[in-house]
């Protein structure tokens, strides 16, 4: 079970409980700069996004995002808001009885988005794409992935098989080559609004570092790195795990030229860090049409 994030009151949002005083003021002064800002960008209009129950990270893609298209962003579920978003961090979701609420008078992007365990996204990536990325580890000979069940944990460990038992808590992955002619680790990430792909991240990791955060990337139109056929499957499964705004890590096999989705975020961080601000504003620009498109706020 997921632990529940405890907030502290503020004016414009709600803080993580035992955030020190002069933080929080510290974040009421930029916040209210930033709204000040939004609302001249915005022709002097102002545009809200609800995230709830949690408060997008610096970090993260929504944050970035937002920015970029002068939005202000708030936690707390009694403000003014234009669009809605239920954004909690967690691998099996739970506080969504507010938002099931609301979702009765408007639309809550990724409501039903609540299970992203590398097990639930298994079970339906086999039955989109008719393959598997999982194995027995006490039965299949040779190296595999052992990795926690949960989310974002960076903890990838590469085994021999076969072990004695299962670890609970963890999978088992085959470990799918997707080496360079660098011998960098080529992972793929691919971004999902509404249906639809504006573009894909190609990250790139050195072999001791395979299975931590990527140090250096390139962005692609999707269409230069999947095929139609493959896009179809990517978005069936985003509807297969009713996510509306997320991203999907996926691998190219090098043996079969397959591709396999190893990992889904409903709460993805940025990859702006691994670009320039003159490289990233085209995708920006894309990624922002899709969302104003699909979610209502012109």
């Amino acid at each position: 079970m997921n632990e529940k994030k405890e907030y502290r009151r503020g004016f414009r949002n709600d803080y993580r409980k035992g955030m020190p005083l002069p933080e929080m003021v510290y974040k009421e002064i930029l916040f209210a700069f930033q709204e000040l800002g939004n609302f001249f960008n915005n022709g002097f209009r102002s545009k809200t996004l609800l995230a709830y129950p949690h408060f997008p990270s610096r970090h993260s893609a929504l944050y970035k995002l937002c920015r970029f298209m002068n939005y202000n962003m708030t936690n707390r579920i009694n403000r003014n808001f234009d669009i809605a978003i239920y954004y909690e961090d967690a691998t099996h979701r739970e506080q969504f009885a507010e938002m099931e609420e609301l979702a009765t008078r408007r639309k809550v992007i990724n409501l039903y988005s609540r299970d992203i365990s590398k097990q639930n996204v298994e079970k339906h990536f086999r039955e989109v794409f008719g393959y598997s990325s999982f194995c027995d580890p006490t039965n299949f000979e040779g190296f595999c992935v052992k990795k926690s069940d949960a989310n974002a944990a960076h903890d990838g460990e590469v085994v021999q098989c076969p072990v004695d038992k299962r670890e609970p808590g963890y999978v088992y992955q085959k470990l799918l080559d997707n080496t360079t002619a660098g011998h960098m680790h080529e992972d793929i990430r691919i971004p999902v609004i509404a249906g639809q792909i504006p573009y894909v991240f190609l990250q790139y990791r050195l072999p001791e570092n395979r299975f931590s955060i990527a140090k250096a990337g390139k962005l692609k139109n999707s269409q230069e790195v999947l095929s139609d056929q493959e896009k179809e499957k990517v978005v069936e499964l985003s509807r297969r795990l009713n996510l509306d705004f997320g991203e999907m890590d996926v691998i190219r096999h090098k043996e079969d030229k397959k591709i396999y989705v190893i990992d889904v975020n409903n709460t993805p961080s940025t990859r702006a860090r691994l670009f320039s601000k003159k490289a990233y504003r085209p995708f920006l620009d894309k990624q922002a049409e899709i969302f104003k498109q699909a979610f209502g706020a012109p």
